[in-house]
């Protein structure tokens, strides 16, 4: 459930007890209250009972926590957080009526962009901005979904690690399976057995075998063939979206699975719809997209995906004085998707991830080299796993470091069953003998239809690749418009003489 009753109030940054201002006004969260627009502090406090049934167990998951927070629960403290795009989840302890007190202060070490005047104070305001949820769980729930994917001689393989909180004696198996989304394709079912003490938690790896994948191309290049990564232990399930393509820059530029992919885009501040700039990004006929210094929220990364773009990725990382580097990596690892179940993006801090030979997963907002990210993860509790929701897919993707097969996936020439793909021509266009074409509207690769509207769609789960049209479509002939009289030929009249 979302914690939706929320009052607020500037409040005098310091350490110690729990913020306690005379007046609290109602706001809105998630969102960003511009009345506090100025304020280097803001408490933030809702009410509300307890949900569990029988021997549930409850979770609070605080997502774009900006950006140094405090969080207390019936007075006492849970923790603290310092980076809005890594996820602040707790397992509480709850009463019959509770009180939630978040106290959310200006940014000194992970703001990026928003400590900086090329944001309006309205968009940098302290608070909660993506997200408040509260869900319950079974004694035994699976608690997050990683996934790592890579590229191996006879195609690709997704390592998962789910971790699994045991509220009692655990001896079970773990149903997991891989499936196609959008497409037709080879899928993977696995069971993986766990097991665990009462109150232990534990981590459960497996290796995932892809035969044949389905690649994550860029817009112009391919479909944004994606997977559903599902992990189910009784009642409690979680679902990660991700893609497969492999990244690395060379010498001339990005290469994508093996192809050269020339590269065009723009760097994005943030603003209040993160799908809008997606949108405009693709309109524009952008095939990456700059994070300019900071983390957009999970929509942006899903949207990204999508619609073919790569997401480079910055680091927020700004502010005078030392900063732990250890830190600093565990963050970047956790943008890029490396350990958690939700987002992954590149890790960068002001450059392109460093070139590297491995798969990474998911086009859905991901980061560094290769794919990571997906739609994030997905419980039946409605959970996220761990980290700030992804939802891979499209960006410099990171992966871990492993030599490249000797010879990478091809651009998809294949076409629906029952027609014979032909191969692509020298001047970069995909052909197929099915009845709807593409044709291109510039040299720079947009794409529109220019089938005749009489033809059949192909349908949704088709394979096919935008094609280049053989032959200009008929159009039917309209009547020529006619007058009441009919013309007649001319005849040849003879003289009156010559006639018998």
């Amino acid at each position: 459930m979302s914690l939706t009753d929320w009052t607020a109030a500037a409040v005098d940054p310091s350490p110690g007890d729990p913020p306690d201002p005379e007046e609290w006004h109602p706001v809105e969260v998630p969102g960003r209250p511009e009345r506090f627009a100025d304020a280097d502090a803001v408490a933030y406090r809702t009410r509300f009972a307890d949900p569990r049934e029988g021997d549930e167990r409850a979770t609070l998951e605080l997502r774009g926590l900006f950006a140094r927070a405090r969080i207390w629960l019936n007075g006492e403290q849970l923790g603290e957080h310092d980076a809005y795009f890594v996820p602040a989840r707790y397992e509480l302890d709850l009463e019959a009526e509770n009180e939630l007190l978040v106290e959310c202060r200006a940014p000194d070490r992970f703001g990026g962009v928003y400590a900086t005047d090329r944001v309006p104070d309205e968009r940098a305001v302290p608070g909660i901005w993506w997200g408040a949820e509260l869900e319950t769980h079974p004694t035994t729930f699976l608690d997050s979904l990683s996934l790592t994917p890579r590229a191996t001689d006879d195609g690709a393989v997704i390592d998962a690690a789910i971790a699994v909180e045991a509220g009692e004696d655990l001896d079970d198996r773990i149903s997991i399976s891989v499936r196609p989304q959008g497409f037709r394709g080879g899928g993977v079912m696995e069971r993986a057995r766990v097991s665990a003490d009462a109150g232990e938690r534990a981590v459960v790896e497996k290796t995932l075998e892809l035969r044949e994948p389905a690649y994550w191309w860029p817009a112009g290049f391919g479909p944004q063939h994606q997977y559903a990564v599902r992990a189910k232990l009784g009642d409690s399930e979680r679902v990660v979206e991700t893609g497969l393509a492999e990244v690395e820059r060379g010498e001339e530029g990005l290469v994508v699975n093996g192809q050269r992919v020339p590269t065009r885009g723009f760097s994005l501040l943030p603003t209040g719809d993160p799908t809008w700039d997606v949108e405009r990004a693709a309109n524009a006929n952008a095939n990456l997209v700059r994070a300019y210094g900071h983390a957009p929220a999970a929509e942006f990364y899903e949207a990204a995906a999508d619609a073919g773009l790569l997401v480079w990725q910055d680091l927020p990382l700004v502010g005078p004085g030392a900063y732990d580097a250890e830190r600093a990596t565990g963050l970047a690892g956790a943008l890029a998707g490396g350990s958690s179940a939700t987002p992954a993006w590149p890790p960068s801090a002001s450059t392109p991830t460093r070139p590297t030979t491995s798969l990474a997963s998911a086009p859905r907002g991901s980061r560094g080299t290769g794919f990571a990210g997906g739609r994030g993860a997905r419980a039946t509790t409605r959970a996220t796993t761990g980290r700030s929701p992804s939802r891979s897919p499209t960006t410099l993707p990171r992966s871990r470091s492993r030599a490249r097969p000797a010879s990478g996936p091809t651009p998809p020439t294949s076409t629906p069953a029952g027609s014979t793909a032909r191969p692509r021509t020298p001047s970069g266009w995909w052909r197929s003998t099915t009845p709807t074409t593409w044709s291109a509207a510039s040299a720079r690769g947009r794409w529109r239809r220019t089938s005749n509207p009489a033809t059949p769609r192909a349908s949704p789960d088709s394979t096919q690749t935008p094609t280049r049209p053989t032959s200009r479509p008929e159009r039917a002939r309209e009547p020529r418009a006619t007058t009441g009289t009919r013309s007649r030929p001319l005849r040849r009249i003879r003289p009156a003489s010559s006639r018998p």
